[in-house]
C-alpha cells in the first residue's frame, strides 16, 4: 500500500525501468504476457510500496523519456510528461548508465514516409510553385514596345528559372515513392535555398531600378509576378523543411 505522496527512490525508478525494458522486449518479440499479472508481480517485489496506478503512470513517465531519447516505447503506456521535480531528469541519469548497444536495441526505426496531411500541402504549394514559375516565364521574349521590355536579364538568369523547374520536378518524383530519399531531399532543400535567395536578390536590385521611365507602367506587373515566385518558393521551402528536420 502507497503511503502519502513519497517520492521515488533511485532504486524503485531503476526496478520500473527494468520492468519497462522487460514489457518492451515482449511487445517487439510479439511474446504475449499477461500484463496484469506481470504488474502485480513487480507490486509484490520491488515495489512493494507502490500501488498499481502509480506504478502504470511512472511506466508512462519512462514511455515519455523513451520517445524524447528516440526510442521505441510500449504502445499501451501513452507518454505522459507530467511527473514531479527532477524525476525525468532522474530516468535520463539511470538510462545513461545502461551500455550504449543494449539501448541500441530499442531505437524507433527511422522512418521516410510523409504522412498525407504534409504530403497533400507540399503538393498544393508545388501547384502555386508551377503557376508563379509559369507566370514569370511569359516575361520571356517581349520586344522593347510590347510591353516594355523588361525584367529576367542577367541577374537572374533563365537558368535560374530552369533550377527552380528542376527542383519542383524533383520533390514531385519523391512524392509518389512510398519511402522517400531524405538524403536527395535535403539536397533540393538546399537548392531551392540558393534559388530563392538569387530571386530575392534580383527583388531588391529591380526596386529602385524600375524607377526608369521606360519600365514605370510594367513595373507594377512584373514585381507582382516576381513576388508571387518568391512566396511560392517560400511555401514550398517551409513545408518541405519541416518535413525534413521532424
Amino acid at each position: 500500500m502507497e503511503k502519502g505522496n513519497r517520492p521515488w527512490s533511485d532504486a524503485e525508478l531503476t526496478a520500473s525501468i527494468h520492468a519497462y525494458f522487460y514489457l518492451l522486449h515482449s511487445q517487439i518479440k510479439q511474446i504475449e504476457i499477461d500484463r496484469n499479472e506481470f504488474i502485480n508481480g513487480v507490486l509484490s517485489g520491488s515495489l512493494s510500496t507502490r500501488n498499481d496506478a502509480s506504478l502504470r503512470y511512472r511506466l508512462r513517465n519512462i514511455s515519455h523519456v523513451f520517445q524524447l531519447r528516440g526510442m521505441q516505447t510500449v504502445s499501451y503506456y501513452s507518454p505522459a510528461p507530467q511527473v514531479g521535480s527532477g524525476v525525468i531528469a532522474r530516468i535520463h541519469e539511470i538510462l545513461d548508465r545502461y551500455p550504449t548497444e543494449f539501448l541500441n536495441q530499442f531505437r524507433a526505426p527511422a522512418t521516410n514516409q510523409i504522412n498525407n496531411k504534409t504530403k497533400g500541402h507540399l503538393i498544393k504549394a508545388l501547384e502555386h510553385l508551377d503557376d508563379a514559375l509559369a507566370d514569370v516565364k511569359g516575361q520571356y521574349g517581349r520586344g522593347h514596345n510590347n510591353p516594355p521590355e523588361l525584367i529576367l536579364d542577367h541577374d537572374i538568369p533563365a537558368e535560374v528559372i530552369q533550377e527552380i523547374d528542376q527542383i519542383s520536378a524533383a520533390v514531385k518524383e519523391e512524392l509518389i515513392k512510398p519511402n522517400l530519399d531524405k538524403k536527395k531531399l535535403k539536397t533540393v532543400e538546399e537548392n531551392m535555398l540558393s534559388a530563392r535567395s538569387r530571386v530575392w536578390d534580383w527583388l531588391l536590385g529591380r526596386l529602385t531600378k524600375f524607377i526608369d521611365a521606360a519600365l514605370v507602367t510594367a513595373a507594377p506587373l512584373v514585381l507582382a509576378k516576381v513576388f508571387n515566385l518568391y512566396g511560392s518558393l517560400t511555401e514550398a521551402l517551409g513545408i518541405l523543411s519541416r518535413f525534413l528536420g521532424g
